[in-house]
């Protein structure tokens, strides 16, 4: 099978929402850029959302849709170490409801050059690559001494023991990375946090 063959059957076979990465083929960078650009310009449904970043959407006659610009920056940004700070962090969490007019990321890898209209972070503290979205999102509120939460202290301590509740955050994966973590006031306020939630 040709490169050209593989790319389209990987395309044909990917979910509607699926993001798809020139970088997830084995041919080289130029042929897969080629045959991505070449299937988008044929194809209603296949999206260019960044360099090498496309978008499977649905094809119908109101057009693909496109994916929201905080899930294209994660993609660019890969999915190891990487989560959402200042008011996207606490919008992600459910603590605000600000929509941020700018995106904002921290990454632990090398910032994406190639999305535009998202702002990011570089963060140095590796043992991030351990945590979740919504683990580093929480992470960054507290380093932010919650200055980006709507209903202050116990409205954080509330959201936190659902989000612990449903499996969605693990203050114990998170308190591993708490420690090395270079904000005092990260490690001061997690400390009351994981104190507050256990009194529940």
């Amino acid at each position: 099978m040709s490169a050209a063959a593989a790319i389209r059957a990987k395309v044909d076979s990917a979910s509607p929402g699926t993001f798809i990465r020139a970088g997830d083929f084995d041919s080289s960078r130029s042929a897969v850029d080629t045959a991505l650009s070449r299937l988008s310009a044929a194809r209603s449904d296949l999206v260019r959302v960044s360099r090498g970043i496309y978008w499977k959407g649905v094809d119908s006659r109101y057009g693909p849709g496109r994916p929201s610009l905080l899930d294209v920056a994660h993609t660019a940004a890969g999915n190891r170490g990487v989560g959402p700070t200042g008011w996207t962090a606490s919008h992600v969490l459910g603590l605000t409801t600000q929509v941020p007019a700018v995106p904002e990321l921290t990454t632990v890898g090398p910032v994406p050059t190639r999305v535009k209209d998202v702002a990011f972070h570089r963060r140095s503290n590796t043992d991030r690559g351990d945590l979740t979205f919504l683990d580093i999102a929480l992470l960054e509120v507290l380093r932010d001494d919650l200055r980006h939460v709507d209903g202050g202290w116990d409205a954080l301590v509330d959201r936190v023991v659902e989000l612990v509740g449903t499996g969605q955050l693990d203050l114990g994966r998170l308190a591993r990375v708490v420690i090395t973590d270079r904000s005092p006031t990260a490690r001061t306020n997690f400390a009351r946090l994981r104190s507050a939630v256990r009194g529940r």
